[in-house]
């Protein structure tokens, strides 16, 4: 089960919207996502992360060093 926060955004809604109006035709596949740019977060000189960690740093940074793996598998 996943839960998505992105469904709603004003944008994907108006996709929605478009898709229902039959604007694209008939959709047989579709596949879509977007990347997240996390150098500044998680590389920035002097960036902390855990308990020390700034906004997503806070996190993203500590589960980076400590798991391998993909820490969101629902983006790109």
């Amino acid at each position: 089960m996943f839960l998505e926060n992105v469904c709603y955004r004003r944008d994907v809604m108006a996709v929605l919207n478009m898709i229902r109006q039959n604007l694209f035709g008939e959709l047989i596949h579709c596949r879509c996502g977007y990347q997240h740019d996390l150098r500044e977060v998680k590389f920035q000189p002097g960036v902390e992360f855990g308990a020390k960690g700034v906004h997503e740093a806070r996190w993203r940074t500590e589960q980076s060093v400590k798991r391998n793996g993909d820490l969101y598998p629902t983006h790109g």
